[in-house]
């Protein structure tokens, strides 16, 4: 599919792709240009979009009223993608009427495929011919394909305006989806014992030592999806800056499905930024992926590995209270019992509290994490109640007491990790001294706990 310039719609057609595809309406504008290749399968597109894309779906989002899917459609004329592919299926049958008779008033063509359809290849071969096409010759750009992403990377995260020096950066093909889509910044914490690493340059042409094999197969996994992608790898930690402007779960989903393949890397935590645009907007998701990471990390084990700073909510403010002693003192105030215990005793009460409320006050579940019997978990949990109080379960205390768990471990990274999963033997030996520990809980006849079922509340001891 040789073309010398702008990418169009009629020139896909030519791709062997296309080659069961048909033009169902829209025939009079398959000169549009074609910027970028965008899968989509939610309804809602406005916010995705800037023009010239070309639109793949199967349909899952769209089997709403016709009034719904009129919307859809018009938003993508609106926004000025360039057509719309639809694979006819399960879950679209045929293709809407409303569809074909806007499509043709609009000459915005929509393009149908009878049979199922791998979108990852389309998306992988023409972002490949796009960028191509940007670029121009090689011999222009000498440089460009020797660049290793760590560079790509350092530059992209600065947060400078464009000024003298900044146009061999900008003219690069590689960095042309970051210019255009907003970035997200993910780092990925790698466990200690991280499997093979080796230098990649013999696996990727033009690729530097820099990059790890586990960088490079994340970015791999990532780009398979139709999602431009940096990566870097510096010692245990993986830098990621993705162009996409997916929500953070369509991301969450990418990053886990990719995270499968670097099992043997031991992945530990991933903090994500906001997708966010222009170079000011990626240093600052670089910040916010930071800050979750630190959270995430020092949180261990949870249902998902990565967490997003959308998610942090109130722990966003943390680092304007980190002026060097107001956290700390919130921390002490809210915890300092607890941290005092645990320092004089060698016991893990403050670790316990995290993992407890971490598990929404399901006993059975903060126990199977912490690797221990629950009538262990009860002598700790009344411990708790007597150090700190017992309206510490009150709304506005439960909440102090969260923040402050979270501030100690921004202010203590890798702390309060959950324990690793055991072997028999030391299984056993747990269990040796969870019998000791329930002997002591037994003879503390003058205490009684009014924890309830759900575990918002300790008691008064008596």
């Amino acid at each position: 599919m040789p073309v010398q310039r702008p990418l169009t719609v009629r020139d896909t057609l030519l791709s062997p792709h296309f080659a069961q595809a048909l033009v169902a309406a829209g025939s009079s504008g398959l000169d549009r240009e074609i910027r970028w290749v965008h899968i989509l399968e939610i309804s809602e597109a406005d916010e995705l979009l800037h023009g010239g894309e070309m639109i793949l779906t199967t349909g899952v989002g769209f089997r709403g009223e016709a009034a719904e899917r009129r919307r859809f459609l018009a938003t993508l004329i609106r926004r000025g993608a360039a057509c719309l592919c639809i694979e006819l299926g399960p879950y679209m049958a045929c293709l809407p009427e409303e569809w074909i008779v806007q499509a043709e008033e609009a000459g915005f063509p929509l393009i149908v495929f009878s049979g199922k359809v791998r979108y990852v290849d389309i998306t992988h071969d023409l972002h490949r011919l796009i960028l191509g096409l940007q670029s121009g010759s090689r011999r222009q750009l000498p440089h460009a394909r020797e660049r290793p992403d760590k560079e790509r990377i350092g530059w992209l995260l600065q947060a400078k305006e464009y000024g003298p020096g900044n146009e061999a950066w900008r003219s690069d093909p590689l960095l042309q989806p970051f210019e255009r889509l907003p970035c997200r910044t993910v780092l990925l914490e790698l466990g200690a014992g991280t499997g093979r690493r080796r230098d990649t340059a013999a696996l990727l042409p033009g690729a530097a030592g820099c990059i790890t094999e586990a960088a490079y197969l994340l970015k791999r996994e990532l780009e398979r999806t139709g999602s431009p992608c940096l990566a870097d790898g510096d010692g245990a930690r993986i830098t990621l800056v993705i162009a996409d402007a997916s929500a953070a779960e369509t991301c969450r989903r990418l990053l886990e499905n990719a995270l499968l393949r670097l099992a043997e890397w031991q992945p530990r935590a991933a903090g994500a930024g906001e997708a966010l645009a222009g170079r000011q907007g990626a240093a600052e998701s670089r910040r916010q992926a930071q800050l979750a990471l630190d959270l995430a990390g020092a949180a261990g084990r949870s249902k998902s590995p990565c967490l997003f700073y959308e998610e942090l909510g109130v722990l966003q403010l943390l680092p304007a209270l980190n002026d060097g002693s107001r956290l700390e003192d919130f921390v002490d105030r809210h915890l300092g019992p607890l941290l005092l215990a645990d320092r004089l005793k060698g016991s893990e009460l403050l670790l316990t509290l995290k993992v407890y409320l971490d598990a929404e006050g399901n006993k059975q579940e903060a126990a199977r994490r912490l690797y221990i019997v629950r009538q262990s978990l009860y002598y700790r949990l009344e411990r708790i109640g007597e150090l700190l109080g017992s309206f510490w379960h009150m709304p506005e205390r439960r909440l102090a007491v969260q923040v402050a768990l979270r501030a100690y471990m921004l202010l203590h990274p890798g702390s309060l990790r959950e324990p690793e999963p055991q072997t028999p033997d030391a299984r056993h030996a747990g269990e040796a001294s969870s019998s000791a520990s329930r002997s002591a809980a037994s003879r503390k006849s003058k205490s009684s706990s009014v924890l309830d079922s759900g575990g918002a509340s300790v008691s008064t001891l008596l």
